[in-house]
């Protein structure tokens, strides 16, 4: 939620916003009872929070000149508290890759499983307890890694809904603030290093058997998935 404020406030404060745009409120930096009673305006849908209500992607497309550099999102989605530039590369691909946009929670086809579950990622169950609790549910008998190919057809699936309404590869990117560093504080200037990203992505294509270049699964991964019928949405 904290960078969802950037998009606003930064263009506010180098001229591309001004007060006849946010209905006289004074975004600065550091105005909290300007942030309360925008939070209270997004939340009804009124005045300037009617249109910050649509997010930052939307915001920044509208704003232009330049905005876009302020916008800090994956896929439309605004990243939570967590700042991969602080967390290493594990959590930007996290984000750049996650279907639904940057998502903290997307670490792994087990923590996809757990999303299909309608588990919450935080009670650290170890694999075979949470095995044991879903076959007490069902009665199914399945295997762990049986439940993890749950979580492999699931992204697999959303990549594939996500191909169909026209994201791309060119989707699979970090916001521009990441690639800048630090301008401050114990981490001053550590930045994500995008040939790093661009690297890691390719071979989280590779891994998972997509296209190496759509990044989108084949006829071919589908039907070793057992939903071949899914590629009929690519056609």
């Amino acid at each position: 939620m904290i960078f969802r404020w950037k998009n606003p406030e930064e263009c506010y404060e180098k001229g591309l916003l001004t007060g006849d745009d946010t209905g006289g409120l004074d975004l600065r930096f550091g105005n909290a009872e300007a942030m309360v009673t925008l939070l209270e305006q997004i939340a009804r849908r009124e005045g300037f929070g009617d249109f910050v209500a649509e997010g930052c992607k939307r915001m920044s497309e509208k704003i232009g000149q330049g905005s876009e550099a302020f916008a800090v999102h994956t896929k439309g989605q605004e990243v939570p508290m967590h700042d991969p530039r602080a967390r290493g590369t594990e959590l930007s691909m996290n984000y750049v890759m996650s279907p639904t946009g940057a998502d903290h929670v997307h670490t792994s086809l087990w923590s996809i499983f757990k999303n299909c579950a309608t588990m919450c990622v935080m009670p650290w169950y170890e694999d075979d307890k949470l095995r044991a609790v879903v076959d007490g549910v069902t009665g199914w008998g399945m295997t762990v890694a049986e439940l993890e190919k749950v979580g492999e057809r699931a992204l697999d699936m959303a990549r594939v809904f996500n191909a169909r309404e026209g994201l791309t590869a060119k989707d699979d990117q970090t916001a521009p603030r990441f690639l800048t560093g630090f301008s401050f504080g114990p981490r001053e200037g550590q930045r994500l290093d995008p040939d790093q990203l661009k690297e890691l992505k390719q071979k989280y294509y590779e891994q998972m058997g997509w296209d190496p270049v759509q990044g989108v699964p084949t006829p071919a991964r589908l039907e070793a998935l057992g939903i071949g019928w899914v590629a009929d949405a690519l056609r």
